[in-house]
């Protein structure tokens, strides 16, 4: 809407002074909050950081349904003629909008009456319509109330609206404002009048404001800015981050927590809670062991953009890490997060859906769920090592107590019958073997077998598994037995209890190394034409030197530096072909040859590279 000409009517009464007085320092009524007056704001914070300075020049700015807004009151600070505790009240910072407040004509509702004003249809369809859904219902609803008379600081003239999501301030609220935040100024310096909700002097004037804190009579058909507030609604705001940059997390995985860094400035983005993400929910797997916690979710919302995320809270209500553990392109899986050095006792993990947009655009998300997960440290596992020895090693019987610590081994056989190793005079293990170094541990307390791991294992692999034991079990090594672990001791009564005993597996192979060498040879082909008027095929024994294979060799192409398509491998024999039309030049071809090995010598592979000149 144009900018029309201002019609300014002073008023030196009473009303005027009574605004005037209250043009105090919002310095001096500071209260001080000790989780949001640190020097260096956390770059994502809770809704409380909004307690920092609001009506002061250092007061928050919020970017929100792409406007910026100044917080100017927050539960008892700030601006104390907002009457809006607990809620945060942001008002328009800048003015890019014009109104009447109403026309200037005989009717039957008072023309300075705020509601069905021409300025109320005005804050709705050029502000709130910008909105989104979330942004919406992020605008906690405000009872204005009616019934004032011409002058009143407080009421409006007319009826009472009862849920505002948008509103001007009274002349009363005005009057509470800093000069930073009262003013705004063009492009020229000049402050701009903007309107207030309650009336002027007579029947065809309202409030407005003018320079300072000069609360002052319009003529209803004068075109002032429109410059509404709002009560940020502290329940479907899920977190503020800062709005440039608050979001870094690293890449996917269960490596994307980082440390949530400081935001340099006062200006902020929220996360909504969004209708559109209710539906997700998110539970861990099992407990986490050395830091890494697997969580299954459901129910998220797919797609560009949006993500199953985290955050960990400590136990003074400070959000310390944050990541993007994995895009959403499923609306349920499974993710991993590694908490190693980033989760404390007192901590809380949360998971949640998000969408994410850019820098000084509000994010959708799902509420935060709270993970209830127990974390294992080093004194709740216990690591025993078991090496696959060659055939016919005696077995070594640990004594009583159990005395295993970093490095020790407890050494078996593959003989048949597989032996059985007595621990105390209650309980064993058995231990059995199969192919591929399948390893089978069961746990036999009073001879009531149970298995415990079952793995197939690689060679030069390993691997760690829990047993989980049910609740009210015990695993006995003798009534007082204790286990050593990395130089502490842990009674094992005790580590029953936790359910938790952690085995590491490393296989031990009688393989010997394959003894296949293989290199790449030069193969020429004369062609008297520039490219070759047919296709030619190369043996093997021109194109490769191969000794001592065991298994059969397979090759593969990999790659040549040129014209890779007019090259092909055969996979059985190696014979390489080279098509017809290739030009003159020098061709470096890679080829993977494998040797499969067999029961007593393993694989290998080798890249070697075939040099082919096609010459005049």
């Amino acid at each position: 809407m144009k900018k029309i000409k201002k019609r300014i009517l002073i008023v030196a009464a009473a009303a005027l002074t009574v605004a005037m007085i209250f043009v105090a320092s919002p310095q001096d009524r500071m209260a001080a909050y000790a989780d949001v007056t640190d020097d260096d704001s956390p770059a994502i914070a809770r809704y409380t950081i909004l307690q920092k300075n609001p009506n002061t020049p250092d007061m928050q700015i919020v970017h929100f349904g792409g406007r910026e807004w100044i917080c100017i009151a927050y539960d008892g600070t700030g601006d104390k003629f907002v009457e809006n505790d607990p809620c945060a009240t942001l008002l328009l910072k800048d003015i890019d909008v014009y109104s009447i407040f109403n026309p200037n004509i005989d009717a039957d509702y008072y023309t300075n009456a705020y509601n069905n004003s021409e300025l109320q249809s005005a804050i709705y369809m050029d502000i709130v319509d910008k909105f989104s859904e979330a942004e919406q219902h992020g605008a906690f609803p405000r009872k204005l109330e009616g019934g004032g008379e011409n002058g009143d600081m407080k009421k409006m003239k007319g009826n009472e609206l009862n849920s505002a999501l948008l509103w001007p301030l009274s002349a009363w609220e005005a009057a509470g404002l800093c000069e930073e935040a009262v003013q705004v100024k063009d492009k020229n310096g000049e402050c701009i009048p903007w309107w207030l909700r309650t009336p002027g002097d007579a029947d065809s004037s309202a409030g407005a404001i003018a320079n300072s804190h000069l609360h002052y009579s319009a003529m209803v058909n004068s075109g002032l800015g429109v410059r509404p507030a709002f009560d940020l609604d502290p329940f479907n705001t899920v977190f503020l981050s800062a709005a440039q940059k608050g979001k870094a997390s690293g890449d996917p995985g269960k490596d994307a927590l980082l440390q949530i860094g400081t935001n340099p400035n006062n200006e902020w983005k929220t996360t909504l809670l969004d209708d559109a993400h209710k539906d997700f929910s998110a539970t861990p797997i099992s407990p986490s062991v050395d830091g890494l916690l697997k969580i299954n979710y459901s129910g998220a919302v797919k797609g560009k953009d949006e993500y199953i995320s985290a955050l960990i809270m400590d136990s003074s209500k400070k959000y310390t890490y944050y990541g993007r553990l994995a895009e959403a392109s499923n609306a349920e899986g499974t993710v991993t997060v590694d908490l190693a050095g980033k989760y404390n006792d007192g901590d809380t993990l949360y998971l949640f859906n998000e969408h994410c947009n850019r820098d000084n655009e509000t994010d959708y998300s799902s509420k935060l769920i709270g993970m209830n997960f127990s974390q294992y440290n080093e004194l709740d596992q216990v690591e025993l090592t078991v090496s696959q020895p060659p055939v016919g090693t005696e077995v070594k019987t640990p004594s009583q107590p159990f005395p295993f610590g970093p490095g020790e081994d407890w050494l078996w056989d593959q003989q048949d019958p597989k032996p059985q190793v007595a621990l105390a005079d209650e309980s064993k293990y058995t231990f059995t073997t199969a192919d591929d170094h399948c390893v089978w541990i069961s746990l036999d307390p009073f001879s009531d077998q149970r298995s415990g791991l079952n793995t197939t294992m690689v060679k030069g692999g390993s691997y760690l598994a829990d047993i989980e034991l049910a609740p009210d079990d015990s695993w006995y090594f003798g009534e007082h037995t204790k286990l050593v672990v990395n130089h502490a001791e842990v009674v094992q009564n005790d580590l029953a209890k936790t359910g938790h005993i952690r085995i590491s597996v490393e296989p031990f192979s009688s393989q010997g190394d394959n003894t296949m060498t293989a290199r790449g040879k030069t193969v020429k082909i004369k062609s008297k034409a520039k490219k070759l008027k047919r296709t030619v095929k190369i043996s093997p024994k021109k194109a490769y030197t191969i000794k001592n294979p065991i298994g059969s060799p397979t090759f593969k192409k990999v790659k040549a530096n040129k014209s890779s398509g007019k090259f092909r491998v055969n996979a059985k024999t190696g014979q390489l072909t080279v098509k017809k039309g290739l030009k003159r030049g020098t061709y470096k071809l890679t080829v993977r040859i494998s040797a499969p090995g067999n029961d007593n010598y393993g694989s290998i592979t080798k890249n070697v590279v075939v040099k082919i000149k096609i010459y005049k």
